[in-house]
Parts: C-alpha cells; sequence; structure tokens
C-alpha cells in the first residue's frame, strides 16, 4: 500500500478509529511526522491532540541505527539486538543526557505545557507516521502505560510484520494499516513524505498563531540589540 501523504493516511486512520468518536479520545503524536496527522485525526474523532516526546539512541558513529530511545519521562529502551555488542552503559547515558536536554527545548519552543496532557483514565491513541524499528515508540509507550491510560492504542499507516508482532503485544489494541514483508524505510509507502517542520508542528498545535515562542524570543533579542 502506497500513502499518498501523512493526511491521506491520516484519514485512513482516523475511519479504523472511529469507534473512538466521541469518547474524548487523547491523541499523543509522535514528534515531528506524527504531529499533523493527528491533528487530523484529533478533529475527526472529536478528541484532543498531545505529544509524546521521544527520540532514538543511535550508535556512535552509525546515527541511523537505533541501540535505544529514550522518552522525556526517562524511560529507556535497549533494542535487544544490540545486546551481544556490549555497549557500555556510558554510552546510553550520554546520549538519553542529550536526548532530554533536547526535549526540554522542544517542550518549550511547541508550549507543551500549556496542552491539557492528562492521560490517566482515558482513551489514549498513539500516532505515529510510520514504524520501522519500533525503538522509540517501545519508549513511548513504557511512558504513557506509566500514566495508567483508560486504554491504550497504537496507530501507524505502516510498519514490518515484525515489528508489528512485538508491538501488540505492549497496547490494548494496534491499527497498522499496512504491514509489508519487504520493508526498508517507512518514506518508501509515500507518495510525497516531505519533512515536517517545526513550525508544522507549531501549527497543528496552534493553529495560524504567528506569536510563537520563536517569535517572541526573536522580538526580544531585537528590542536588546544596542
Amino acid at each position: 500500500m502506497i500513502f499518498k501523504n501523512r493526511s491521506s493516511a491520516a484519514q485512513q486512520l482516523a475511519v479504523c478509529l472511529s469507534q473512538y468518536k466521541g469518547k474524548n479520545p487523547l491523541i499523543m503524536a509522535l514528534p515531528r511526522g506524527a504531529v499533523p496527522m493527528g491533528r487530523i485525526i484529533a478533529d475527526e474523532l472529536h478528541g484532543e491532540l498531545g505529544i509524546i516526546l521521544a527520540s532514538k539512541i543511535s550508535l556512535p558513529g552509525y546515527e541511523e541505527y537505533a541501540i535505544g530511545a529514550v522518552s522525556e519521562g526517562g524511560f529507556l529502551y535497549k533494542n535487544p539486538e544490540v545486546v551481544s555488542y556490549d555497549i557500555p552503559d556510558k554510552v546510553y547515558q550520554q546520549a538519553q543526557a542529550r536526548q532530554l536536554a533536547r526535549m526540554k527545548e522542544r517542550r518549550q519552543a511547541w508550549r507543551l505545557d500549556q496542552l491539557k496532557q492528562d492521560v490517566q483514565d482515558r482513551v489514549t491513541i498513539l500516532l505515529d507516521d510510520g514504524i520501522a524499528t519500533g525503538s522509540t515508540v517501545f519508549a513511548a509507550i513504557q511512558d504513557l502505560r506509566s500514566r495508567h491510560p483508560e486504554r491504550l492504542i497504537l496507530a501507524a499507516p505502516v510498519a514490518p510484520p515484525d515489528t508489528a508482532r512485538k508491538l501488540e503485544r505492549q497496547v490494548d489494541e494496534l491499527i497498522i494499516l499496512d504491514q509489508p514483508p519487504h520493508f526498508h524505510a517507512v518514506a518508501e509507502f509515500y507518495e510525497n513524505f516531505d519533512e515536517v517542520t517545526d513550525q508544522d508542528v507549531f501549527t497543528a498545535l496552534w493553529g495560524d498563531d504567528s506569536s510563537s515562542p520563536r517569535t517572541k524570543h526573536e522580538e526580544r533579542a531585537a528590542h536588546s540589540t544596542p
């Protein structure tokens, strides 16, 4: 299955999630790609859009290879496929510290503290625009589980079958539109997979509000310039 773009994929996911319409679900999107999709789904289901911050941890020198992931809540997931590599804990700790600092910056830039993201006793839908190894998703699931949702659903347009099977055991419901046996990268299943920018994320959360934190910061800097 090839999706036209993220918007089209989101609309298809919204149909599959229609049973939650009117139940005020919380759509917790993984940035950046899934956030505009989350806006579409939240609007269709009459729910709310939130963000779950999680980032992969890469093997030094091999930035595309995920040895694990960490969530903003400090939940660390180690990729079991790299256990035999005997990676020192220090590597994880240093990477975790870097990613948590970056998440703090994103939280401020996107005004996440102003969002109502109380997961407890609420139908919560974890959303990604596509899943490959699933490292960040595993970390996000651990984080959300710790907040005691009423029901945790994982939704994504595409994921390889082996990853989907592993993830299915971690959530109450898994919705994956396509599980192709031959999987190399998420982008190959989209006609258009353009980069989602920080401004796209901000707009999905807050609408066309030009007074973004970045703009305010730049204005203050301009006024303080001698």
